[in-house]
């Protein structure tokens, strides 16, 4: 057990690697938001769950950022161990090789990157490998009751996260179901029923409130952005506004680009027609129209599955990270709550302009094409069992439904899609480790309850 602890917390301060490297943990423009939200409690945001937020203020324990991100850090290394033994069963496997597979996930995979940031992105990859590891992974219950946890805990924190977990488990029904297995179709149900608790739960409460069945107050606003970005709202808007006085029609031939722009943008055409407080009952209206009519749900549709395959390409982490300094949200939230910590965020580099992505790209696309071809052309001896070439399915389909519920209700954008995208590179590259040390005698030994 000892030997275990040790191991988890070893895995981790590699993963911690890029935080160490920046001399802070890596923050967004969204983190102010959460670090906010987390010490300014309120459970109904207009697009986020505040738990996240409340996450930070409770693990911090109100003395440094750095403990939220090792916390984070504490549990991929718990899941990755899990997950490397799984994948290598029924090979013994001594902490040696079990830490030198982590080593080469940190080394070619951008996990280090997601992990170190104060954002809940790095949960979307741990809904998935607890999903598979509570699945697959033949435990006591302590460990099933782990998966179990953070399992709900990552659906917790983030708007997609919700979404992304039912169809998952859809699938994974629909696959236990077609095969006839028992067993797995127990699992599954006890997956599904938990993803729609969750769910309904959350949604339940806004219902409960007056905001209506649904994940977010803003979710119209997302929509919304979404229907402009695809030029199906320009459409919908050259022909109705003869027949309706939408206010947007004033500045239809002004829509933006990006959905983002549309919702963001301080004089763009949502701000300019009455933000988040008096647009909800036009664009509702908008929305049901424009998803009731064959032809603009059509053009939708098309325009989802061609962002979908644009997102799953978003593998990589930025070039250059973006600066925010005094003023931004994240520097007036870390001085007014971590005020010690204020030299120390600015001086990082990726507060002076050091912070570069780009030669970590490289390797991570290099690694990425080299990997995958060695996957499948050796095939037959990486996947020695089933259950394995299974797993790495459902990795790849995880990773379309995640391009599919982002792209299609956000953004196209890297943050969204390489937040899960390194697990099937981790996954060629436990599976290379495990090809080339099979028959090496070197860090042979016991499997141990970790």
């Amino acid at each position: 057990m000892r030997q275990s602890v040790l191991l988890v917390f070893s895995c981790a301060v590699v993963l911690m690697a890029v935080c160490f490297h920046n001399g802070y943990p890596i923050v967004t423009s969204d983190s102010g938001f959460y670090i906010g939200s987390g010490f300014e409690f309120q459970l109904f945001n207009n697009d986020r769950p505040p738990f996240y937020g409340s996450f930070i203020r409770h693990v911090s324990l109100w003395s440094t950022l750095w403990l939220p991100v090792f916390v984070q850090s504490l549990v991929i290394a718990f899941l990755m161990i899990r997950f490397i033994r799984l994948l290598r069963y029924p090979e013994a496997l001594s902490p040696n090789q079990v830490l030198l597979s982590l080593l080469v996930v940190a080394a070619f995979t951008p996990a280090s990157w997601i992990v170190g940031q104060l954002m809940p992105d790095i949960f979307a990859a741990a809904l998935l490998l607890s999903v598979l590891l509570f699945y697959y992974d033949n435990v006591g219950s302590t460990i099933k009751i782990s998966y179990f946890i953070i399992i709900v805990g990552s659906v917790s924190f983030h708007n997609s996260h919700f979404l992304i977990f039912i169809v998952f488990t859809t699938v994974l029904l629909a696959v236990a179901i077609i095969n006839r297995e028992k067993i797995y179709l127990r699992k599954a149900l006890v997956l599904f029923g938990l993803a729609m608790t969750c769910f309904v739960s959350y949604a339940g409460l806004y219902y409960l409130n007056g905001y209506g069945f649904t994940l977010s107050k803003g979710s119209h606003v997302f929509l919304m952005g979404k229907l402009a970005e695809t030029g199906v709202l320009k459409k919908y808007l050259d022909q109705n506004c003869q027949y309706e006085h939408y206010k947007l029609c004033e500045y239809k031939d002004e829509l933006p680009a990006y959905a983002w722009e549309f919702i963001w943008a301080d004089d763009g055409a949502f701000k300019k027609t009455g933000g988040w407080d008096s647009s909800k009952q036009e664009y509702d209206g908008i929305i049901k129209d424009v998803f009731t009519n064959p032809s603009y749900a059509t053009l939708f549709l098309q325009k989802s599955v061609i962002s979908t395959f644009r997102q799953v390409t978003q593998i990589q982490v930025p070039n250059e990270w973006l600066q925010l300094r005094q003023g931004s949200s994240p520097a007036r939230l870390i001085e007014r709550y971590f005020e010690h910590e204020s030299g120390e965020y600015l001086t990082s580099l990726q507060n002076t302009g050091q912070l570069s992505g780009e030669l970590s790209n490289r390797i991570y696309f290099i690694f990425f094409i080299c990997s995958t071809i060695f996957i499948v052309g050796f095939r037959k001896d990486v996947f020695t069992r089933s259950t394995t070439y299974r797993i790495y399915l459902l990795v790849i389909a995880y990773l379309f439904i995640n391009a599919f519920i982002t792209a299609t209700f956000a953004n196209v954008l890297d943050r969204l899609q390489n937040r899960v995208s390194w697990v099937l590179v981790a996954t060629n590259a436990i599976l290379i480790v495990k090809y080339f040390s099979r028959n090496s005698r070197w860090g042979t030994g016991h499997r141990d309850n970790m």
